[in-house]
C-alpha cells in the first residue's frame, strides 16, 4: 500500500533541518578545520560519537586534523607511580623522572583514538570502508628553558610544523591525528600543549575553523549576560567551564589570539553534549560559544543584495495581514528606507524608514523579526537605529501606522494620534479598509 502524504510533512523539523543544512554544507565542504580534543573529552560517554560526527564531517568534503590531548591520563599515571606533578604559570614541569609515564599514558590514548577510529565506517551511500588516519612527525619541538628562574625541563614549544605533509595528508582525504609528544632536531622528547598545538596548526594551515571540546562551556560579558558570540576585538568577557576559571579563560584568550592570527572562526563546544559538533557546525544558532573575526550578527544600511532576504522575512506577516503587501519592486526601489539585522549571512529582521521633511516627520514602517529571533531586543535595535537616522536628519516626529502592534509601540514611548496628523503625502496613500492606527513619538 502506497502511504499517504500529508501536507504537515513541509513543516517536519527533521526536513527543516536538512534544508536549512545544505548552505552550510556547501560553505565548509573543501575547508580545513582543527579539532582540539582534550583527555577529559576522551573520557568522556560520548567520545566515540564525537569520532562518529568528524568522520561524517569528512564525507561531506572537510578537512579535519585532530588533536587531542591526556591531561587527566596522565595525571592519573603520575599519580599511579607516586610522583607529584609540578606546575608553573599554568604550564606542567615535566621531569625527567615523568617521562616514562607520560610516554606509557600518552601511547595508551594513542591506542584509545586510532583504535575506535579504525572501527568506524563513515556510511558513504554504496560504500562502507575504514575512516582512513594517519599520523606522523608533522611536529619538531624546542624546550622552553628556563623561564623566571624555573627550569621546564622537557616541557617544550613548536619549532616547526610541517604544513606540506598535512596538506598532503588532507587533501588525499586523510583525517590527521597528532599528540602532544614531539622531537627536537637533536632527538629529545617534549611534552607540548594540546591546545597550543591546535592553535598553531590552524595558524599555520589558514585553516576556517578552529574547534575546542571543552566541558559545559558559557562566556558572559561585563554585565554577566550569557554569550554565544564573541568578538574577538571584545575584553570583557569571561569563560567558564570545568570547574578550573583560569584555565577555562586561558581557552578564551588563546581562540581571540587565534582570530587575530588569521583563523576565521574558533568554535567552543561542549563534550557532555551528544552531537555538539554537527550542530554547532550546521545549524544557524550552533551550541556553543563563537569566536570570529568577522561579525556574526550586525545591524547594518541594506542592499540591493538583501531583497530575496527582507522578502521572505515579511511574507508570513502579509499573508496574516500585519503588514501591507510589498512587491520586489517597490522595496527594490525603496532599499535605500530600509536596514536589516544579519546574522551568519540570513536577514533576520528588518526595518523601513521614510521621510517627510516638509512635516518634520518619518515613517517607521515593515518592522519586522523573524519568529525564531523574537525577545532578543532586536525590535529595540531596529527601532533605536530608526530614531537615530531621524535625528540626524533633523526630523522630531517618528510615527507609525499598525493594525496589531499598538502596545509594542505605546510601551515604547509612542501615543495615539488623529489620523489628520499624518504628513499630507501620506493621507494621500492611506488605505482606509485596512483601518491602521496612527502613533507617534516625539524625537526630543
Amino acid at each position: 500500500m502506497q502511504k499517504e502524504t500529508s501536507p504537515d510533512n513541509a513543516s517536519d523539523p527533521i526536513l527543516d533541518w536538512f534544508r536549512n543544512s545544505s548552505s552550510y554544507i556547501n560553505a565548509h565542504r573543501g575547508k580545513v578545520v582543527v579539532i582540539s580534543m582534550p583527555g577529559e573529552c576522551i573520557d568522556s560517554p560520548h567520545f566515540a560519537t564525537h569520532l562518529q560526527d568528524i568522520a561524517l564531517m569528512m564525507t561531506l568534503g572537510i578537512r579535519v586534523v585532530l588533536v587531542y590531548g591526556c591531561r587527566p591520563q596522565i595525571d592519573r599515571a603520575l599519580d599511579k607511580a607516586g610522583i607529584a606533578p609540578l606546575w608553573s604559570g599554568g604550564r606542567r614541569i615535566t621531569q625527567e623522572q615523568d617521562m616514562p609515564h607520560l610516554i606509557n599514558a600518552v601511547n595508551h590514548v594513542r591506542s584509545t583514538v586510532e583504535n575506535t577510529l579504525a572501527i568506524l565506517r563513515p556510511n558513504v551511500v554504496g560504500k562502507s570502508q575504514p575512516l582512513r588516519f594517519v599520523s606522523g612527525n608533522y611536529l619538531i619541538a624546542k624546550p622552553i628553558g628556563i623561564m623566571g628562574g624555573t627550569d621546564y625541563q622537557h616541557t617544550g614549544l613548536i619549532r616547526r610544523i610541517d604544513t606540506e605533509g598535512i596538506r598532503y595528508q588532507l587533501e588525499a582525504g586523510n583525517l590527521v591525528v597528532i599528540n602532544h609528544l614531539a622531537p627536537s632536531p637533536v632527538g629529545d622528547i617534549f611534552n607540548l600543549e594540546s591546545t597550543v598545538i591546535a592553535s598553531e596548526l590552524a595558524v599555520a594551515l589558514n585553516s576556517d575553523k578552529l574547534i575546542y571540546f571543552l566541558n559545559n562551556p558559557h562566556a558572559n560579558d561585563a554585565e554577566g549576560h550569557d554569550l554565544s558570540f564573541i568578538d574577538r576585538d571584545v575584553d570583557a568577557t569571561d569563560l567558564s567551564a570545568d570547574s578550573d576559571t583560569k584555565r577555562s579563560n586561558s581557552y578564551l584568550a588563546l581562540a581571540k589570539e587565534s582570530c587575530q592570527r588569521g583563523v576565521h572562526r574558533v568554535h567552543l563546544i561542549d563534550y557532555q553534549k551528544e552531537g555538539a559538533l554537527l550542530l554547532e557546525l550546521f545549524t544557524l544558532d550552533g551550541s556553543g560559544i563563537l569566536i570570529s573575526d568577522s561579525y556574526f550578527e550586525r545591524l547594518r544600511q541594506a542592499s540591493i543584495e538583501d531583497v530575496q532576504g527582507i522578502l521572505s522575512l515579511i511574507k508570513p506577516l502579509e499573508e496574516k495581514g500585519i503588514l501591507v503587501p510589498r512587491s520586489r519592486e517597490l522595496i527594490e526601489n525603496n532599499i535605500n528606507n530600509y536596514i536589516v539585522i544579519e546574522r551568519d549571512g540570513l536577514i533576520i529582521a528588518c526595518a523601513s524608514f521614510e521621510a517627510f521633511s516638509q512635516s518634520n516627520m518619518a515613517e517607521l514602517s515593515c518592522l519586522a523579526v523573524s519568529p525564531d529571533y523574537r525577545g532578543g531586543a532586536r525590535g529595540e535595535q531596529l527601532l533605536a537605529q530608526i530614531i537615530e537616522n531621524a535625528r540626524n536628519k533633523g526630523l522630531n516626529t517618528l510615527f507609525i501606522l499598525t493594525t496589531q502592534s499598538a502596545h509594542w509601540f505605546r510601551e515604547r514611548g509612542f501615543k495615539p494620534a488623529p489620523l489628520e496628523n499624518l504628513p499630507d503625502k501620506r493621507q494621500q496613500s492611506y488605505n482606509p479598509e485596512r483601518n491602521s492606527k496612527l502613533f507617534v513619538r516625539t524625537l526630543a
